[in-house]
């Protein structure tokens, strides 16, 4: 059995989140939603996997490359434009597609395992895993039949988990531009069976899901340059990837000490743009090498936050202005009693402060560095912030 997972769409929803993480690395209890997807899926099995992608598509083959490079595991990425519809990338992988196969959202996670062996055991033409809602999209009795506007009358939600013959599928989805057109069509013309799940959906489908999701989880804001990379010297930039050096001290305490519950939120200045010094696409693929490099680790990045304008400028965004930390703390919905901004330098501290959220100093190993303790050192203090 092989299945294939959705991950190529933008993720409107999911702003602020996805303008700098693709959704399939959105977090759930500390990994990202793919990677627990697939694990999930193991146990049970499937041992063959296809993740059909389009934005940031490099991060997220780059990311599975790595945590699956030992494993016996099946993965192969195809990656299509970043406007297809979930239809078009479908249909750009038919050729992988023989036979049948479970197809699933890259938002969706069901912890219900035996349900999702029922699925995989059906021989229906479509298998679908659903969940009654007051308002939904499918009825399954007396027949199972999807609906693309929800309504009472049709009280049950499909989720995902689709187990698909792939023949008969794709004999109506090569016809049709909506894969929701193609599956009202499918269970029209063909029997399919459903399977009810209770209470097992996790899902980052928008920021209120995944706030909710993260409401017991603990949160750090953090600097970059001095925190997480090595600094470079005052009024330099960095802007090319030979200096770009994790400070690998920080990254081990950030992945020993503090990542089981706690998510990681970057927040930085980066004034080089500006200067034109630094190019606004290196800024960017340089924050998706950084946040893989951290998910590696299991560091769980959930957002980042740049101000990019000159110091001239007196935006509201650069600190030492709290702008950014009041957006994050906005976004996610955070608590300014259990979070706290750590930083290495006199600026943050008092971004921090202006933010009305307790700020810890530590040292990045440069002279001109304010704080005298590392990260791994400040660990009973920074707990102490986010208890």
């Amino acid at each position: 059995m092989k299945a294939v997972i959705l991950a190529g769409g933008r993720g409107e929803r999911l702003r602020p989140l996805t303008n700098s993480i693709p959704k399939a690395l959105a977090s759930i209890n500390g990994q990202p939603i793919i990677k627990a997807q697939i694990d999930s899926l193991a146990l049970l099995g499937v041992t063959e996997f296809i993740i059909l992608t389009g934005y940031k598509a490099t991060m997220i083959q780059t990311y599975l490359e790595s945590v699956y490079r030992d494993s016996e595991l099946v993965i192969k990425c195809l990656e299509t434009p970043e406007g297809y519809s979930p239809a078009d990338r479908l249909v750009a992988a038919r050729k992988l597609l023989v036979g049948e196969f479970l197809l699933l959202y890259c938002d969706n996670l069901i912890s219900d395992s035996e349900s999702i062996q029922k699925i995989i055991c059906s021989t229906s033409a479509l298998t679908f895993l659903v969940e009654q809602r007051l308002v939904g999209n499918m009825a399954i009795s007396p027949s199972v039949r999807y609906h693309i506007n929800r309504s009472a009358d049709t009280p049950m939600v499909e989720l995902g988990y689709i187990k698909v013959n792939s023949k008969l599928f794709f004999d109506i989805l090569s016809t049709s531009d909506s894969l929701q057109t193609s599956i009202r069509d499918f269970t029209k013309q063909h029997e399919c069976s459903a399977v009810v799940t209770y209470n097992s959906l996790s899902s980052v489908s928008n920021m209120a899901r995944f706030n909710d999701l993260r409401r017991h989880r603990k949160t750090i804001l953090l600097d970059r340059d001095g925190v997480l990379n090595r600094k470079m010297p005052h009024r330099e930039y960095l802007n090319q990837f030979e200096d770009y050096l994790l400070i690998q001290e920080n990254i081990q305490a950030l992945s020993e000490l503090y990542s089981p519950l706690t998510d990681f939120i970057i927040i930085t200045n980066q004034p080089g743009v500006a200067t034109g010094q630094v190019r606004p696409d290196f800024l960017e693929e340089l924050h998706e090498q950084m946040i893989i490099d951290l998910l590696i680790k299991n560091i769980s990045v959930v957002g980042i936050y740049v101000c990019t304008h000159h110091w001239d400028e007196n935006c509201e965004c650069r600190k030492p202005k709290p702008g950014m930390i009041n957006q994050a703390i906005s976004d996610y919905n955070l608590d300014h009693h259990r979070i706290v901004y750590v930083g290495d330098e006199q600026k943050d501290m008092d971004a921090a402060k202006n933010a009305k959220i307790p700020g810890v100093l530590i040292a990045n190993g440069e002279e001109y560095s304010l704080g005298n303790n590392t990260l791994k050192e400040s660990f009973d203090l920074i707990s102490r912030y986010i208890s």
